[in-house]
């Protein structure tokens, strides 16, 4: 990034991104760990704000590639539209002799394990793409 390359950092960031996304996913396709699939749904700000970095790299004449790659995001972004997030609030405790606050604050994903396929397959796809 201090070398003026946004454009490669921003790959860098999506490519870590989907490597992680693809370890939580193949770990989700073969058990049913709901803190995983919790996980994974939690990622679908995440992939909102990869896809808007790399934005005004989409129509790169010498990068037709960042096209392809944000156009798979995108699609993606279709699948993590099946994901419901419900947030409750609970006030955070302070306990002031250690010096610790605690979040008690949860979140609750719910993936259909149709939507939570259709992430898998496009996990895959994408990953298969970068590393080919």
């Amino acid at each position: 990034q201090s070398n003026e390359r946004k454009d490669i950092a921003g790959l860098i960031l999506a490519g870590a991104w989907i490597e992680g996304l693809h370890f939580a996913t193949s770990i989700a396709e073969n058990s049913s760990s709901q803190e995983i699939i919790n996980r994974i749904g939690d990622q679908k700000g995440a992939l909102d704000n990869i896809i808007l970095i790399l934005n005004p790299y989409y129509s790169r004449a010498d990068a037709p590639e960042f096209s392809d790659f944000v156009d798979e995001l995108v699609q993606l972004q279709e699948n993590f539209k099946e994901v419901h997030i419900k947030y409750t609030f609970e006030k955070t405790t302070c306990d002031e002799t250690n010096k610790k606050c605690t979040i008690n604050s949860k979140n609750e994903v719910v993936i259909s394990k149709l939507a939570l396929k259709a992430i898998v397959k496009s996990v895959k796809k994408i990953r298969t793409q970068i590393i080919s």
